[in-house]
This record gives structure tokens, C-alpha cells and sequence, in this order.
């Protein structure tokens, strides 16, 4: 291999938010948790093995077969661990700060638990509680997740 003996520049996007293609007939709604499918495409976050953690879905968007001919199949997404305010936590307390935080669907606001149980994987940590009611939770980046589980999904 040979050094580089000249300036070299490359191409590069800010990151946090990116496109992604969306699963055939799935919808995701702006401010849902997204995942990867096995197939690599964007659908609403269920905690199941064959899906990766990306982060939050920014837009309302449907997969080719749910979305009126001639739209756009991509969603962009904020997927570098954005911080979510004022979700719920039925168990939360105060000494609950920096604990994993899991969610078995796409709803941050209904379904966020401490324990997810054996096969569950967090999505993020808490942050700040004021109430069981007031959390404030930083969502794992998609590439701080796949460090924690990718393993796991291969």
C-alpha cells in the first residue's frame, strides 16, 4: 500500500438525520421509533431479534404499496441519540437516572418500561425524572445501539 502524498477530501453529510426506505405497506408517523428490518428497510420499532434500533422517525411516511403513486418511499429520521422529554415510566424514580430504558413498540409514549425483560433490548437511558410521569431519555444513536446488540440480531 502506498501513503498518501497529497491533500484528499471527501464527500461527507451532516450527520443525525437520514433517509431511509420504508417497508412495503408500513407507515411510520413523525415521532415514532424506526427500525431495520432483516431486509435493511425502515418499518415502526417492535423489539423483536431480526430488528436493528435507529432512532425517531422525523416525518409521517408509507412504504411504496400504502403511499399515493408517484411519492417519495424514504423517511428521514434523527438517528444519532437524540433526547426525548416528558415520557412516562410507570416505575421511574429518582434513582432510576441512567437506567436503560426499553419499549416494545413504535409509541415511546405508552409502552417505555425499565425492564424489558430477558430478550428485550433498551433503546435508550434516562437522563432526568421529575415524576413516573416526567422522564427525560437519551436514545441510544443507531451506532451506539448495534455496538450494545448487533451481535445479538446476526
Amino acid at each position: 500500500m502506498a501513503a498518501l502524498a497529497a491533500d484528499r477530501t471527501f464527500e461527507s453529510h451532516p450527520t443525525g438525520r437520514n433517509q431511509y426506505e420504508i417497508l412495503v405497506s408500513d407507515i411510520c408517523y413523525a415521532g415514532s421509533l424506526v427500525g431495520l428490518s432483516a431486509a435493511g428497510f425502515l418499518h415502526p420499532w417492535d423489539d423483536v431479534a431480526t430488528t436493528v434500533f435507529v432512532g425517531v422517525a422525523l416525518e409521517q411516511a408509507a412504504g411504496a404499496s400504502a403511499s399515493p403513486a408517484g411519492t417519495d418511499t424514504k423517511c428521514p429520521v434523527h438517528d444519532e441519540g437524540m433526547i426525548i422529554k416528558n415520557i412516562p415510566i410507570a416505575s421511574a424514580v429518582q434513582a432510576s437516572v441512567g437506567l436503560d430504558v426499553h419499549c416494545t413498540t413504535d409509541n415511546v409514549l405508552a409502552d417505555c418500561v425499565l425492564d424489558g425483560g430477558a430478550t428485550s433490548r433498551a433503546i435508550g437511558r434516562i437522563i432526568r425524572w421529575v415524576s413516573a410521569a416526567d422522564c427525560d431519555i437519551q436514545l441510544y444513536s443507531a451506532q451506539e445501539w448495534q455496538a450494545r446488540y448487533k451481535q445479538a440480531t446476526t
